[in-house]
């Protein structure tokens, strides 16, 4: 027998969540965007009412879930018109699903909020605290290491900077400072210490309200702003690596170029001498030519040998590279495999590829030249395909090749043995980043190599000085 619809939390959720999309599809203005974030805040609102029984009054927390991913759906898209997002919750709030407060919490505590990169995350913890209704206009602040403070983010029409900031230095003092008609300000703690301040001018008869959500979102901000320092300690770390790395490559190409080199065109030149007093020794003697051939095999020998010690001598350099843009190191590096082989590979390059890390930059340069190395050495193949895309997940990357195609693990085997590196290269490169890489191959093709590496961005200064 059905459990009847008053004693049915879940169904009572659906029923409400039909009448929420029903209402919000009613709106005309931006319709693409809103049915985007509609069908993104319903798929997760579904899946969460699967994992309820029907009598389980916790079942009616998702009609609130829902509003809060709509809202953080529509405020996280600097595209979104800014009346929108209120327009959207006054709907909700008219079917009698959630109050604009209640979407604006649960949007705070949403898990996709700290996925997005920090400045944008606090810019949109500051447009939810607008749109719940309590605050009339809301700021960030922190204290630089000299104590000067400095406003981070703030949201709603002007207010008077003056009060905002004696306000915040109480309360990165420690100080408890009341709620007051004029003001809100919590303080934002990193480690149990103040650290930041929210500060809100509250609506008419907004204190209250205004108070809790500053509290619901200074938790929030505090993970955002750890995040940040994380990601700046790392990537400081990353240059000093990536520097302490290019000096020791370009020390080791020149000490290439002037040692082991420079031997080889004195060998060189004794060789070409020997081959004179060969000639002088032998003149009209038997073997002559026999060993005339010998000094050619020898000098194409040494040729190669001066070759690969030349080649190497250059792409150590490799960090260099990197300070340019990416499309233009690739093109350099695709050239002379387009030129030995004849081979025009087909490439697709999407997103950002000059906001990804050195170290990430490198990486791919290296993955990409051991591949299309191994395709001009062993492969056979007449078609190459490469692509690169960059986004919001992170870097994916892949190279296929039509070609007679080898067994992976026999391979990676055999370099062992050999003390090669190779493709074991490749799966170290990337595994130090904490990407994934897949090498499929297989007798009579294709083959496959496909990278992928998380998210990073170069800081803007960088990226700028590279750009220039």
């Amino acid at each position: 027998m059905p459990t009847p619809a008053r004693h049915n939390p879940k169904a009572a959720a659906t029923a409400a969540l039909e009448r929420g999309c029903d209402a919000l599809l009613g709106l005309q203005e931006d319709p693409d965007r809103l049915l985007c974030a509609v069908a993104h805040a319903r798929e997760g609102a579904e899946r969460s009412l699967a994992a309820f029984a029907p009598g389980d009054p916790a079942a009616a927390t998702v009609v609130n879930g829902f509003a809060g991913t709509l809202l953080l759906c529509l405020l996280a898209d600097p595209s979104c018109s800014p009346e929108l997002p209120g327009r959207a919750l006054a709907r909700l709030a008219g079917v009698g699903l959630a109050s604009p407060a209640a979407a604006g919490r649960e949007a705070l505590r949403c898990p996709s909020l700290l996925a997005l990169e920090p400045a944008r995350a606090t810019e949109t913890v500051l447009r939810v605290l607008l749109a719940c209704g309590g605050p009339r206009t809301v700021s960030l602040w922190a204290a630089g290491p000299t104590g000067q403070l400095a406003e981070i983010g703030c949201a709603g029409p002007m207010r008077p900077r003056a009060a905002a900031a004696r306000l915040v230095r109480k309360l990165i003092a420690g100080a408890n400072v009341p709620a007051r008609r004029e003001a809100v300000g919590v303080a934002v703690r990193r480690a149990g210490l103040p650290a930041a301040a929210l500060v809100a001018i509250p609506r008419d008869g907004g204190v209250r309200l205004t108070r809790a959500l500053l509290e619901d979102a200074a938790g929030t901000l505090a993970a955002i702003l750890e995040r940040e320092t994380l990601l700046a300690r790392n990537a400081s770390s990353e240059r000093a690596l990536v520097q302490a790395s290019e000096r020791r490559l370009t020390r080791l190409g020149f000490d290439l170029h002037d040692g082991p080199l420079q031997e080889l065109v004195l060998l060189g030149e004794d060789l070409a001498l020997f081959r004179e007093q060969l000639d002088v020794v032998l003149e009209g003697r038997r073997g002559k030519d026999l060993l005339g051939g010998r000094l050619d095999d020898l000098d194409a020998r040494l040729l190669s040998v001066e070759r690969g010690l030349r080649r190497i001598s250059t792409s150590v350099h490799a960090g260099v590279m990197v300070s340019r843009r990416f499309t233009d190191s690739f093109a350099d590096m695709l050239t002379p495999f387009c030129t030995r082989t004849g081979i025009e590979p087909e490439v697709e390059l999407k997103g950002d590829l000059d906001a990804i890390s050195q170290s990430q930059r490198m990486a791919l340069l290296s993955v990409f030249g051991e591949a299309l190395n191994n395709i001009r050495e062993h492969s056979g193949a007449t078609s190459v395909t490469i692509s690169i895309v960059s986004d919001e997940s992170g870097v994916r990357a892949r190279v296929l090749d039509n070609g007679h195609g080898f067994d992976v693990e026999e391979e990676l085997l055999r370099a062992a043995r050999r003390g090669h590196m190779g493709l074991a290269g490749v799966y170290e490169r990337v595994r130090l980043l904490g990407g994934h890489c897949r090498i499929e191959s297989r007798a009579g093709g294709p083959s496959e190599i496909a990278i992928a590496l998380p998210r990073w961005q170069v800081p803007a200064a960088e990226r700028s000085a590279a750009s220039a």
